[in-house]
Parts: structure tokens; C-alpha cells; sequence
């Protein structure tokens, strides 16, 4: 179930919540029903100023971000998490259809990252790895 500002996705939630992050509103909306069908409580942003405000109400377990966006990009917008205290704690998966998207997910210190188009199944396997703390090399932990 989305969540839209109900008090069903504050901090006291036990059940965890995705944040995803994207500009294109196709792609955040199917992300977002594609995760929802799959089990998982989701809340959508347009961006990492939205993204910023959801903070101050909900602990997401998991943020997903697109690269490239309007108003606040990756870049900044993982620069304030690290300001907040909330990196390296938050499992970070960066999306782009850039195609250098793995050095720049590193260089933002992406736990994963995946490239656009990307399929559900794909999407769902890399969100569960990052739910239950395992790592790309298949190490528990939770940084790349």
C-alpha cells in the first residue's frame, strides 16, 4: 500500500517502508505498484527535496533513487543523508539509464545499483538482497 502522508507509515511502523525516489512519474508509478504488488509498503517521490520532507515522518528501510533529477539530484540529495546520520544505515539502490551508471553509483556510495529499463524480477531479488542486509558478493552486510 502507498503511502501518502497517513500516520500508517510513521516511525512507530514496525512493517518496513521503500522509499523510491524518480522523477518520470511512469517509472515511479509503476516502481511503486510493481513493489506494492510484491508485498512491500511503498511511498513514491519526484524527487530528493520530496524525498527530504518524507524523512522528517517515515524510517525507510530501503531508498531507491533514480540518478538524474530535477530540483535535487542523487548527488545532493545523498550528501544531506550523510548530514543526517541516515548513511550508511539506509540501503541506498541507484537507478539510471546513464551509461556510467556504476561509477557513479559508487562514486555516490550506492549499496547497489541497477540499469534502466530494468524488469521486476531483477528489481524485487536486488530489493530483498538489500531488505535482508546481503551484499553483492553475497557477504552479509551493508555496503558494497
Amino acid at each position: 500500500m502507498a503511502i501518502d502522508g497517513d500516520p500508517a507509515g510513521s516511525r512507530a511502523d514496525p512493517q518496513p517502508v521503500i522509499l523510491v525516489v524518480e522523477d518520470d512519474r511512469g517509472i515511479r508509478e509503476a516502481l511503486v505498484t510493481g513493489l506494492e504488488l510484491s508485498g512491500y509498503r511503498v511511498l513514491g517521490a519526484g524527487d530528493g527535496l520530496e524525498a527530504l520532507q518524507w524523512l522528517y515522518s517515515v524510517a525507510p528501510a530501503l531508498i531507491i533513487i533514480d540518478l538524474q533529477m530535477p530540483r535535487m539530484d542523487s548527488v545532493t540529495f545523498v550528501a544531506e543523508l550523510l548530514r543526517r546520520g541516515l548513511r550508511p544505515l539506509t540501503p541506498l539502490l541507484v537507478l539510471s539509464g546513464d551509461s556510467d551508471i556504476q561509477q557513479k553509483a559508487h562514486a555516490i556510495g550506492a549499496d547497489r545499483f541497477l540499469s534502466k529499463p530494468l524488469r521486476l524480477p531483477t528489481l524485487l531479488r536486488e530489493v530483498a538482497a538489500l531488505l535482508s542486509g546481503v551484499r553483492s558478493d553475497g557477504q552479509t552486510g551493508s555496503q558494497v
